[in-house]
C-alpha cells in the first residue's frame, strides 16, 4: 500500500470527517425524525460515503497477501461457541456484535437501476421514514473507519475468495455526483477510479 499511502490517508481521514457531520445532519443523536426528502438526501449522502470506503478498502487490500477463506459454522448460541472464555469477555463481544459489519459489496439488486429505483421510492403521503436502518449503516461506517485495517483484511478475503470463484471483476466507475463533500474527499474520490483499475487489472489473469 506504500505507494497509495497518501490517497488512502487522506480519503480515511476526509471520511471521518464528513461520516460526523452526517450524523450532525442527520440529527443520528438527538432521536428527531426526518422529513421523508431529508430522509433521502441523508440516506444518498450514507450511501455515497460507504462507496468511497469500499474503493478505498479495496486499494488497501490489493497489497495484502491472504488466501481466500471460507465462512466458518455458525453457533445457534454464541456464548456456545468460546465455552472457555470469561462471561464478561463474552458480553463483551457479544455487545461489539450489536455493530453490523460494513458491507464490503452491494447485491446486484441494489445496483441495477429497477434496484436503486425502488431504494430510493418514498411513496406520497407516507408517514416519517424509520431513521433506525441509516443509524445502523452509520455505526458500521464509523467502526470500519475505527479500524481500516482489519476491515481491509475482510475484504482482501472477499476479493480473493470471490477471484478464486471466477466471478466477475468489481467495477469502479466514477461517481456521477460529488458535490457537498469537501474539497478533499472529492479529490480522493475522483482519483480512486483510476487505481482500481490499475490494482484489479490482473483479476482474469490465472496465475
Amino acid at each position: 500500500m506504500d505507494r497509495f499511502a497518501d490517497i488512502v490517508r487522506r480519503g480515511l481521514d476526509a471520511l471521518k470527517g464528513a461520516a460526523d457531520e452526517l450524523a450532525c445532519r442527520a440529527g443520528f443523536d438527538t432521536g428527531y425524525q426526518l422529513s421523508p426528502g431529508r430522509y433521502r438526501r441523508m440516506k444518498a449522502r450514507l450511501a455515497l460515503l460507504e462507496s468511497i470506503l469500499r474503493r478505498l478498502l479495496v486499494l488497501m487490500a490489493a497489497s495484502l497477501k491472504i488466501e481466500p477463506s471460507r465462512p466458518g459454522p455458525v453457533c445457534a448460541d454464541e456464548g456456545a461457541c468460546a465455552p472457555d472464555e470469561a462471561p464478561e469477555a463474552r458480553h463483551d463481544a457479544l455487545h461489539r456484535r450489536r455493530v453490523r459489519p460494513f458491507q464490503l459489496m452491494l447485491e446486484p439488486s441494489q445496483t441495477s437501476l429497477e434496484g436503486l429505483a425502488r431504494l430510493g421510492a418514498m411513496p406520497r403521503h407516507e408517514k416519517l421514514p424509520e431513521i433506525t436502518p441509516l443509524r445502523h449503516r452509520h455505526a458500521a461506517l464509523l467502526a470500519a473507519l475505527k479500524s481500516p485495517e482489519k476491515a481491509a483484511r475482510r475484504m482482501a478475503r472477499y476479493l480473493a475468495r470471490m477471484k478464486a470463484d471466477r466471478e466477475a471483476r468489481p467495477a469502479y466507475p466514477p461517481h456521477r455526483q460529488l458535490s457537498g463533500l469537501s474539497r478533499d474527499l472529492a479529490s480522493v474520490a475522483a482519483e480512486l477510479p483510476y487505481h482500481l483499475n490499475e490494482v484489479l487489472a490482473g483479476w482474469y489473469n490465472s496465475s
